[in-house]
């Protein structure tokens, strides 16, 4: 009788263990794939790094603007300005790497935002 019981216990413990295995797969995935997003399907490693290589030149760039506010205690009045600050800022920095569209940028704040990229 024991033998029995035991055996049917182990494949219920197997089952749950399965089902477990699969809801912890699913979370995964969804956590390093961006998961889904309203209507849109599951953002791809490609879309992923191309928002990231936009982050960064933004980030460059308002590291700048940092720099700028401290020598010169203002925000600079246009991207432009920068390039006398950082002799790796061209004109091709002040657009966005994957789109091409001009950076927006709020000189009240000194924030540099992408219209395609948030």
């Amino acid at each position: 009788m024991k033998n029995k019981k035991s055996r049917g216990m182990a494949a219920l413990i197997l089952i749950i263990s399965l089902i477990l295995a699969a809801i912890l797969l699913v979370i995964v995935i969804n956590y390093y794939t961006g998961g889904t997003k309203g209507e849109q399907s599951i953002q791809s490693p490609i879309d992923k790094a191309k928002n990231v290589t936009c982050l960064a030149q933004r980030h460059n760039i308002e590291v700048v603007i940092r720099y700028y506010h401290a020598e010169e205690f203002k925000y600079p009045s246009n991207l432009r300005e920068l390039t006398k600050y950082s002799s790796d800022l061209t004109d091709k920095s002040f657009y966005c790497p994957v789109t091409g569209a001009p950076y927006d940028y709020d000189p009240q704040t000194g924030k540099v935002t992408c219209p395609d990229h948030q």
